[in-house]
């Protein structure tokens, strides 16, 4: 639960979110509590910053506004320089059991035969499942894939029948995209 200090309105009569408290509470008796809208918000401190100076200003930050030490997050292997479109405002990092799910036949361009995958995991049953699945893929003459480019993006998904057809389809999609805009 989070609690707000202080209500504050601007000149427009918008409430302000540039600082609040993060504070464990109870859990609001009234639902009016809960319609009330949040006081001034303090953003997250050297946001966009990817150094061990950034990560450990964001650390002491979220430690004086829960009022927990974290020490598991004071340590890392991490290299917040080298981190940049992997996580935002990265803090820490914390043990997950690994297990290795495989092998997958593989048919890229640069990567071809048997893969094996890693999975950061505590859910039961979860490697043992995608390796029964990289079973029956690789029994059915595996997977072939290509790499168009390597960014985030939330666009549509086109389902093709063949590797032929989604290339061509790619083809056609950068020659006609200012049309589409």
């Amino acid at each position: 639960m989070i609690a707000a200090n202080r209500h504050t309105k601007n000149a427009e009569g918008a409430f302000s979110i540039a600082d609040y408290s993060l504070r464990p509470t109870e859990a609001p008796s009234s639902p009016a509590i809960l319609a009330k809208p949040a006081a001034r918000i303090p953003r997250i401190p050297a946001r966009g910053q990817y150094s061990e100076k950034a990560r450990i200003e964001r650390l002491e930050f979220i430690r004086r506004r829960c009022k927990a030490e974290l020490p598991h997050l004071q340590a890392t292997d991490l290299i917040p320089e080298k981190l940049s479109g992997n996580i935002e405002a990265l803090i820490g990092g914390v043990e997950i059991p690994v297990g290795l799910a495989g092998p997958l036949l593989f048919k890229g361009k640069t990567v071809y035969g048997p893969v094996y995958a890693p999975f950061a995991t505590t859910e039961g049953a979860l490697v043992a499942s995608a390796t029964r699945g990289a079973a029956a893929l690789s029994c059915s003459g595996g997977v072939t894939t290509r790499v168009l480019s390597q960014k985030m993006q939330r666009v549509p998904l086109f389902v093709t029948r063949r590797m032929e057809e989604a290339l061509y389809l790619a083809d056609w999609i950068r020659d006609h995209a200012e049309a589409m805009r």
